[in-house]
């Protein structure tokens, strides 16, 4: 509870921030932008657009050069789900850096924005991923998901029974038991996605009361530098793999764009993560 006393003051002022699962300053003109959130009220459609123009440049930027990598045999689609009011344009670097490495990414998000309960986000997700399995004649996919999609998706995995269809399942930046910044958040927008990350709520209660499925092959990435997951650990699930980003420094949204975070999700696609480092 003392990092919930500490952290109050800094809470309150990017709860708001929360609806878009991140919390950065603007690139540029910050009373503007200050201004701009107090406007934006509960609309989706709305904070997406204000987040992909704070981030537009990271979106936009061209991703680097690499060796080419040993063949590679494995499963190859790989579904790309972004968290609340986040638009499938985050994942433009990642989407290129996969297709450049062998991959064959499809990135989603559904029409809600994953502002709708996280349960019927989870049975969003799953229908996708069953519209895939059928249109590329495959049994099970990766499944990489960012914030409350990673909820939302583990969610899937482990009480609908989503695993068996699963390789390789990843997600970054996710409150896999809540966070302290959540009641704020659901707030001030009043979605139910931003309730069920609430700590204690029912949807973390059933989803966390749930046995880890065998076979489930599921990495968790999160960063002490999260300014967003109070505390960070919430992102540490018991039987996964569980990546921190303690030395190296990346904050909530930073992940979609880092070259070294993209690195750990393509050895673990690849399946290669067990011989990883689990710290950077």
């Amino acid at each position: 509870m003392h990092k919930f006393t500490a952290s109050l003051v800094a809470l309150v002022t990017v709860s708001a921030a929360l609806a878009g699962c991140a919390a950065q300053g603007p690139e540029e003109g910050e009373d503007d932008a200050v201004a701009t959130e107090a406007a934006l009220g509960n609309s989706p459609e709305a904070w997406r657009w204000f987040f992909s123009y704070k981030h537009r440049r990271q979106i936009a930027a061209p991703i680097e050069a690499t060796p080419k990598l040993p063949a590679f045999g494995g499963r190859r689609t790989v579904l790309l789900v972004p968290g609340t009011t986040i638009g499938p344009e985050f994942f433009k670097p990642m989407e290129a850096r996969l297709r450049r490495d062998g991959f064959d990414p499809v990135v989603w998000a559904p029409a809600d924005l994953f502002t709708e309960s996280l349960a019927v986000g989870a049975s969003r997700i799953g229908a996708k991923v069953d519209e895939l399995r059928a249109a590329r004649g495959i049994d099970r996919l990766h499944l990489v998901a960012q914030c409350d999609a990673g909820v939302a998706a583990r969610y899937y995995a482990q009480v609908l029974g989503g695993s068996a269809k699963l390789d390789q399942f990843v997600t970054f930046v996710s409150a896999h038991h809540g966070t302290y910044a959540a009641p704020v958040a659901s707030w001030v927008t009043g979605w139910q996605a931003l309730r069920d990350i609430q700590p204690s709520s029912p949807f973390m209660k059933t989803l966390n009361g749930a046995s880890m499925p065998a076979g489930l092959r599921f990495t968790s990435i999160y960063s002490c530098a999260d300014t967003l997951m109070v505390p960070y650990s919430t992102s540490a699930v018991t039987g996964a793999t569980n990546v921190e980003f303690c030395g190296h420094y990346v904050d909530h949204f930073d992940p979609f764009f880092d070259a070294t975070v993209y690195q750990r999700i393509l050895v673990t696609l690849r399946g290669e993560g067990a011989s990883a480092p689990t710290h950077y």
